[in-house]
Formats: C-alpha cells, sequence, structure tokens
C-alpha cells in the first residue's frame, strides 16, 4: 500500500510495517545492514500533518512513525521517528490497529496531535496521564464505529 493510502486510511495508534524492497545485505556489511533494518521496519503510527505553506513552498501531508530506536549491535537505546511524506517511494503495510476499547493518548487536540501513548483501558490511561508529566492531554476512545468504518470501506488489516 502506498504511504498516500497510509495517511487516507490508517488511523493514528496503527502498527505498520514498511520496506524498500532491496534484498537485505550480509549480516559482515554492518553499516549496510544499519541503512536497511531502517529502511525495512515497523512502528506505531502516531501523527499525521496535512500539507502546509513555509513562505513560497508547499510541504506534503506527511505521517510520523515511533520505532524502538536499535543500535548498530543491537541495543535498544529509545524511542526513534521517522516522518514520511505522502508521496514516499517505501511500500507499506498494516500489521495491527488499535484495539476496541483501548485508548489514545494525544498531546493535545486537534488533527495535528501526536500520539503520546496507546493505553489499554481508561485506568491505565489516567495512571500514565497523571505521571508522564505533559501539562496538556487529550484522551480519545478506540470505538467500534471506527474499526466498522474500517471494514466497511475496506482498509481492515
Amino acid at each position: 500500500m502506498s504511504a498516500l493510502m497510509i495517511f487516507d486510511r490508517v488511523p493514528v495508534g496503527s502498527t505498520i510495517c514498511w520496506t524498500d524492497g532491496k534484498p537485505r545485505p550480509p549480516e559482515n556489511h554492518i553499516r549496510a545492514l544499519a541503512g536497511w533494518k531502517r529502511d525495512n521496519a515497523e512502528g506505531r503510527l502516531v501523527r499525521k500533518r496535512s500539507h502546509s505553506v513555509m513562505g513560497q513552498s508547499l510541504v506534503p501531508a506527511s505521517f510520523k512513525v515511533a520505532t524502538d530506536g536499535i543500535d548498530d549491535l543491537g541495543a535498544v537505546i529509545g524511542p526513534d521517528f521517522r516522518t514520511f511524506p505522502v508521496d514516499s517511494t517505501f511500500h507499506f503495510m498494516i500489521v495491527d490497529r488499535p484495539a476496541v476499547g483501548s485508548f489514545r493518548i494525544f498531546d493535545g487536540a486537534g488533527a495535528d496531535a501526536e500520539l503520546l501513548h496507546l493505553a489499554s483501558s481508561r485506568e491505565h490511561a489516567d495512571v500514565w496521564v497523571k505521571n508522564c508529566g505533559f501539562a496538556v492531554t487529550t484522551i480519545v476512545e478506540v470505538t467500534a464505529d471506527e474499526i466498522a468504518a474500517d471494514r466497511i470501506e475496506g482498509r481492515a488489516a
């Protein structure tokens, strides 16, 4: 599926994977392998940003994905973020969608808000917000209507 389809049809909080279609390099080519792993990975969709104008330039719509940051030796070093424009040449697939009844915690309100956490219950969401230190958050429940709309419109994973 294209980056534009991910932007248009996949809900924030979904896990997606992407590939550049190139074969995996041998293990002893450390730098090439690290680049391949970055271009053939998966992560959670955390933000969709509509196109904007900056001066005389049009910035295309894009989406942001959070991955587990892993160094060249395989150690997890913290979250890593990757932004893809809607005209990206990568190929994408949906791995899974947020479960009905889970709660998305955003860094504010509005279409450009970024997903901070996906909680399994309202209680878990409230505890996370209390302990996270963010001043402004918005909690949104994943509803059965949203999942049903995905299936009706052909967006099922």
